[in-house]
Formats: C-alpha cells, sequence, structure tokens
C-alpha cells in the first residue's frame, strides 16, 4: 500500500512558497515494497536543494529534476522521515 502522502498529492501539491523553508512528513507503508519514490516539492523545479533529515540531523544538497521532482529513500517498510527543505540556487 502507498502512503497517503504520496498517494494523494498532485505533483507539485507538497511545498510553500519559494525561499521558504518547508518541512514535511514522508511515510513508507510496512507492506510497500518501494525502497524510493519521488515526490514533486513546489516551486523546485530545476533548483538545488538543502535537505535536513529532522529526526537525525543529517543534512544533504539534492537537485530537483524541471517538474520539481525529488527522489527520498527508506530501507524498510514501516518507517517515516521528517524533511525540511530549502532552495539554495
Amino acid at each position: 500500500m502507498k502512503s497517503p502522502v504520496r498517494e494523494y498529492c498532485t505533483p507539485g501539491s507538497v511545498g510553500g512558497h519559494p525561499g521558504d523553508r518547508v518541512s514535511y512528513p514522508d511515510f513508507r507503508e510496512l507492506n510497500n515494497k518501494e525502497a524510493s519514490h519521488a515526490m514533486a516539492l513546489k516551486y523546485c523545479a530545476g533548483k538545488r536543494l538543502r535537505l535536513e533529515n529532522l529526526m537525525t540531523g543529517e543534512v544533504s544538497e539534492v537537485m530537483a529534476d524541471r517538474e520539481g521532482n525529488v527522489v527520498f529513500a527508506m530501507g524498510k517498510g514501516g518507517d517515516y522521515r521528517f524533511y525540511k527543505y530549502a532552495v539554495i540556487d
């Protein structure tokens, strides 16, 4: 079963106004076989983003594709993450 966040969010529906730091939860259902999934983020198409895992403090930089999609991964089912992101370009 897909995450409600992933299943019901239309492309570009996760995010805020340009320049805002935005946070959101990402869930992987227990029986979900997908280890990674692309999520469309509003106003982020073609931008470099700073991602922060709010649970671990881990920070990374990623590049959104031209539709604003960023790939998020989780190693096991029944897990979740909370991320904060900001456009850095």
